[in-house]
């Protein structure tokens, strides 16, 4: 790859004098590391291939956007006019400039593992997704799955009773049947799941799952457990 001198003057060549072979040098300079952050991806359910374009046009987004004079924040959201692209290069959001991801639904699953033989026992769909994506105008009269996905990195718990637990970023807690991956139930939470949560029982016998939510000031440990 080359050093940031080398790509500074490229890009500089291709914004004053209109130099496509510098910016086609840019692009072939950095394919590398689309192709690596993508295989971070591998086992997914899109292709490689898929996710490899995904990241190309992230970067031809940043190549064409990004301005070493300028530019303050190279990872601004889409609506920051410093908005340059990258997140689609780093594998954040895989979307058109408009929201609307490249790749289809489901964007999260919930996956099993058998260990005697490693092989994938159950994967299912996991999380509500994006109100945002359910609300986008394109999209308005298509009829979208109830589990769009949502990618996130807290764990999940196994109780004895032969339940998986988890929030996984969601604002919802989900129970899970251990053996088949079926969605048996959720509880709404007010702010995103923040962690693992994890299952106690009172002196009293009752059983709680409790998890964490929101973060800094917002944060709130929520409890639920079977009715009296």
């Amino acid at each position: 790859m080359a050093t940031a001198d080398e790509t500074k003057q490229l890009l500089s060549d291709y914004r004053t004098k209109g130099d496509t072979a510098a910016r086609d040098q840019l692009l072939d300079n950095y394919v590398p590391l689309v192709k690596r952050v993508c295989s971070r991806f591998r086992g997914s359910q899109e292709p490689q291939d898929d996710l490899i374009q995904v990241g190309m046009i992230g970067l031809l987004n940043a190549v064409e956007k990004f301005d070493p004079d300028t530019t303050v924040n190279p990872h601004a959201d889409k609506d920051d006019p410093t908005y340059v692209g990258y997140d689609a290069l780093l594998g954040v959001s895989s979307a058109f400039e408009n929201g609307m991801p490249l790749n289809k639904p489901p964007y999260a699953f919930l996956v099993a593992v058998d260990l005697s033989t490693g092989d994938i026992a159950w994967r299912v769909p996991f999380g509500r997704g994006s109100d945002t994506l359910r609300q986008h105008p394109a999209l308005a009269g298509v009829e979208l799955p109830e589990r769009l996905g949502t990618p996130g990195a807290p764990g999940g718990i196994v109780t004895q009773g032969g339940l998986v637990f988890v929030g996984g970023g969601e604002d919802a807690l989900y129970a899970f049947n251990k053996h088949t991956g079926e969605e048996l139930w959720f509880g709404e939470l007010t702010q995103r799941s923040t962690a693992t949560p994890m299952s106690y029982r009172s002196s009293g016998g009752r059983q709680f799952v409790v998890i964490a939510t929101g973060s800094g000031t917002s944060q709130e440990l929520v409890a639920f457990a079977i009715p009296d």
